[in-house]
């Protein structure tokens, strides 16, 4: 993550306004660095952890967060987020124990128009499962046209015989069965299989069925099995890892809720609202020949500064507006739409 050039850098950012669009993704590691946002994630971890620890897990959460963004191919859709949907995800991210490193394929920032969400990946059910100490182990397979798959119980319990043919790997429209297999710490196999038709019913009932399912179809054929193995799992008073397998479950039922969103989108509006009011004030301040109170962020985002005192000594009107400076904003002419406009310079380097 790269640190501000300077500590006027800092502080404008650290009064980033959550309700704004992230703008960049580098700008979610400077609002991390507020202390509400640190004490969120901080907090949210499960666990008897220690100062420090928490520190440590919380710091390379907000690098994952940034790297993932920087390198999603929903890049810009995250950028235009709500930030607080984002921080919230990250603070679900952390009370699950989860990772965002693509490389463990735990969970993902998934865009929903201007609302971020998280996304637990089948990996992540993996790992929570495994987390509860009843089983040690825990894969997914999808079974594809063409191969020969059988599938039995007796006495004994679950058999299955699977003969994968790699050449048909990743053709999400030739799967034609998930299943999912663990194995207690006993040995003992606890085995679940959905046909095509069983798993295009769970996407039928999901409530953003062009979301998750379009992008990452094979994803969640093989988490749907995944999720009916947690029936297996022994509920205990004590037991954190099947408190966080819940956790994950609900969330995951959760996450297309439409409803669940408004309140970001809400807020965001709001937020509009009053960054164009304080662009009109803004703009009939300069119009007056008041020296510019606006400094700007990003396009989303303003900050007000405080006015200098030797400035606020001055009558307005013997005040000489200073020239446009190209690298500074602050300076530039107000357009009628509250946007700033950059000077013109010409091949001598003047205005």
């Amino acid at each position: 993550m790269t640190e501000p050039n300077d500590n006027s850098e800092q502080a404008a950012i650290s009064k980033w306004n959550p309700a704004a669009s992230l703008g960049h993704p580098e700008q979610l590691g400077y609002a991390l660095t507020s202390n509400q946002a640190l004490g969120a994630l901080n907090s949210a971890w499960p666990g008897d952890l220690n100062p420090d620890r928490r520190e440590h897990k919380t710091k390379q959460l907000m690098k994952q967060a940034v790297i993932a963004i920087q390198g999603s191919q929903a890049k810009d859709k995250l950028c235009r987020c709500v930030g607080l949907s984002i921080l919230d995800s990250l603070v679900s991210t952390a009370a699950m124990d989860l990772s965002l490193d693509k490389a463990f394929g735990e969970a993902y920032l998934v865009p929903f128009a201007s609302v971020c969400t998280l996304m637990v990946g089948y990996r992540g059910f993996i790992k929570l499962l495994v987390n509860t100490g009843f089983v040690t182990h825990v894969e997914s397979v999808l079974v594809y046209e063409g191969e020969k798959f059988e599938y039995w119980r007796d006495e004994k319990g679950p058999h299955w015989k699977h003969v994968p043919d790699v050449t048909l790997q990743g053709q999400a429209s030739k799967v034609k069965a998930a299943y999912a297999v663990g194995y207690t710490k006993d040995g003992v196999p606890i085995f679940e299989v959905m046909n095509i038709a069983e798993l295009e019913k769970v996407r039928a009932v999901s409530k953003a069925k062009n979301g998750p399912y379009t992008a990452w179809t094979t994803e969640m054929y093989r988490k749907a099995p995944i999720r009916r193995l947690q029936k297996y799992v022994p509920k205990t008073a004590d037991n954190l890892g099947f408190e966080l397998l819940a956790a994950a479950a609900a969330h995951d039922n959760e996450m297309y809720d439409l409803n669940g969103r408004a309140k970001y989108v809400e807020a965001h509006e709001q937020h509009q609202l009053e960054v164009q009011q304080a662009k009109s004030e803004e703009w009939e301040r300069r119009v007056s020949g008041e020296p510019p109170t606006t400094q700007i962020v990003h396009d989303d985002v303003e900050v007000p500064d405080e006015p200098a005192a030797a400035d606020a000594e001055k009558p307005a009107e013997s005040a000489e507006k200073p020239a446009p400076d190209p690298n500074d904003p602050s300076t530039w002419e107000i357009a009628d739409d509250g946007q700033p406009i950059p000077p013109v310079i010409d091949e001598k380097g003047g205005k």
